[in-house]
């Protein structure tokens, strides 16, 4: 298998050797960021999507690293990722166009993740943890939040708690420009269990995993571990 360190141009980069390693991993994203930015706003026109189809972009090359059998430079493999996922996205919308949260109060209630998201509930976690924190509990993004039980807020909380935990342990997420203090990159993308996975099988039924857009960010879910 062909490692960051000997992939052609791109290797000529990257120090370390290890095809999953997270830090050269991140060194090869930063290497390529700003055209695949460019890429990415070219076809879809929409700086929130362009974000957020990059982190899934990003997601699914780092997942697929031990699988890159070095058929092409590793800059040209995520490229085609990056490509690939704007193709989707578009699809995608087109096929399931959402209500602008512009208006959202047109629509009823915000759901939890937009009221966490929005920062007036809760402070401090983003996106990524959002989802993570709602897969754990089985809540669904869109759930009107004043339909949640008891058990439900409980659930949630016990959720955020651990998805935390989980990104404490492992150093926070790198996939572009995240760093440690030392400069060495996180470890969190590791254990996503629905963040940037669209299509991937959920972890815990094995159903595809979908996405949505919530408070105008990406936000995935298991459409049967987390029903509406």
């Amino acid at each position: 298998m062909e490692t960051l360190a000997a992939a052609g141009a791109d290797g000529s980069t990257l120090s370390r050797s290890r095809p999953a390693d997270a830090t050269a991993f991140s060194a090869l994203v930063e290497l390529h960021d700003q055209s695949l930015r460019r890429l990415a706003f070219r076809l879809l026109g929409d700086r929130d999507a362009m974000d957020d189809v990059l982190q899934e972009a990003y997601v699914k090359a780092f997942r697929s690293l031990p699988r890159f059998r070095g058929r092409s430079t590793l800059g040209t493999w995520l490229y085609r990722i990056v490509y690939n996922a704007c193709l989707d996205e578009l699809r995608r919308l087109r096929a399931n166009p959402t209500v602008s949260l512009e208006h959202a109060s047109d629509v009823g209630t915000p759901g939890p993740a937009e009221a966490v998201l929005g920062r007036s509930t809760l402070a401090g976690l983003g996106n990524i943890y959002v989802d993570e924190a709602l897969w754990r509990a089985r809540i669904h993004p869109l759930r009107p939040a004043r339909e949640l039980a008891a058990d439900d807020v409980r659930a949630l909380r016990e959720g955020i708690k651990r998805a935390l935990e989980v990104g404490i342990k492992r150093q926070g997420a790198t996939l572009r420009d995240y760093r440690q203090p030392y400069g060495n990159a996180g470890s969190m993308q590791q254990e996503f269990k629905v963040y940037g996975r669209l299509g991937e099988p959920c972890d815990r039924c094995g159903t595809p995993i979908e996405k949505t857009r919530v408070a105008g960010r990406g936000t995935w879910y298991c459409p049967a571990c987390q029903r509406r």
